[in-house]
């Protein structure tokens, strides 16, 4: 079978590159190689990592981060690759009319929620890491083209959530200071715990090294995020130290099958943001176990559940 034959590394298997940004410390380019590390896995003569010259000599950097397989993957130039490869390339970049013309397979990873609209009518197709992506923005990809990234183990806590170190503490992603939008829901919020007959505290998660977030997510019941634009890190690790995400009904916060977080939890207007937050205040254990199905979820998610999505992907695209 086609699976057999790339399990013993048949040498007409085609090959799969995956475009790296390795200098980057954020969630796309650990994402894209985490990706790369599950295909190797199981097809380690045919995978291969594309570096530009800026990032050929950080792959080393990600080991330090725990993935010491990236450092076995070889890398190729992507004007080799062939008729019938795979090359995989973030949101980001230009769709590589180029190689699709060459009867390369090219898949644009939609990592984020910009528009691929512009892009659909130049021969790559896509791919995307949530559901709800799959199907909006003008895509409509298959199950089999859904790669689910995984937060870092010695990120992810997997113990009791319950201690007694919780605070009336409000934490929000830091990248919410750089829009519009964010920068209103920080205020609103900042302005209610100031304002809440017993004052609550707020943080903007800026400049806190590792341990020091550790601490916040132990001590925070909520932690506060707009639309869940993809599987932001911070969120989901502060939400596997029991952590409340507090999130709107929209983009991928709407799809229960990408955050599965009760409706109930979700605010859509300005006017829910504060009842919703004094709820999850007062009564906490109550609301943090409403979300257990959330963190057991993302605790699932790791190499091996990527190593399924990869092969699934290309059984799906080797038998159409």
């Amino acid at each position: 079978s086609f699976l057999n034959a790339l399990e013993l590394f048949d040498s007409h298997a085609p090959r799969v590159a995956i475009m790296q940004f390795t200098q980057v410390n954020t969630g796309g380019p650990e994402a894209l190689l985490q990706l790369a590390i599950a295909f190797h896995s199981w097809m380690p003569s045919r995978t291969f990592l594309v570096l530009d010259d800026r990032h050929r000599d950080s792959v080393g950097l990600w080991q330090d981060r725990g993935y010491y397989e990236a450092m076995e993957i070889k890398s190729i130039d992507p004007n080799e690759l062939r008729q019938g490869d795979v090359y995989i390339i973030p949101e980001i970049l230009a769709c590589p009319t180029d190689l699709v013309s060459r009867g390369v397979k090219v898949f644009i990873w939609q990592l984020s929620n910009s528009d691929p609209i512009a892009q659909l009518n130049d021969g790559c197709k896509y791919i995307s890491h949530t559901f709800f992506l799959a199907t909006h923005r003008g895509l409509n990809v298959p199950r089999s083209h859904v790669f689910t990234p995984y937060l870092r183990r010695q990120k992810t806590h997997f113990g009791p959530i319950s201690n007694d170190a919780r605070e009336d503490l409000i934490i929000a992603n830091d990248d919410h200071s750089n829009n519009i939008y964010g920068k209103a829901l920080v205020g609103m919020l900042k302005d209610y715990c100031e304002q809440r007959k017993k004052p609550c505290k707020f943080q903007l998660l800026r400049g806190f090294v590792s341990e020091q977030l550790v601490d916040l997510y132990l001590k925070a019941k909520i932690i506060v995020t707009a639309c869940l634009n993809g599987a932001e890190r911070t969120v989901l690790e502060a939400a596997t130290y029991g952590v409340i995400i507090l999130s709107n009904h929209c983009d991928n916060g709407s799809d229960n099958r990408d955050f599965p977080i009760p409706r109930e939890q979700l605010f859509s207007s300005k006017n829910d943001i504060t009842e919703i937050a004094e709820k999850m205040l007062n009564d906490f254990e109550q609301e943090q176990q409403k979300q257990a199905q959330l963190r057991n979820l993302y605790k699932s998610y790791g190499p091996a559940s990527l190593h399924k999505d990869t092969k699934r992907f290309m059984y799906d695209i080797m038998k159409s």
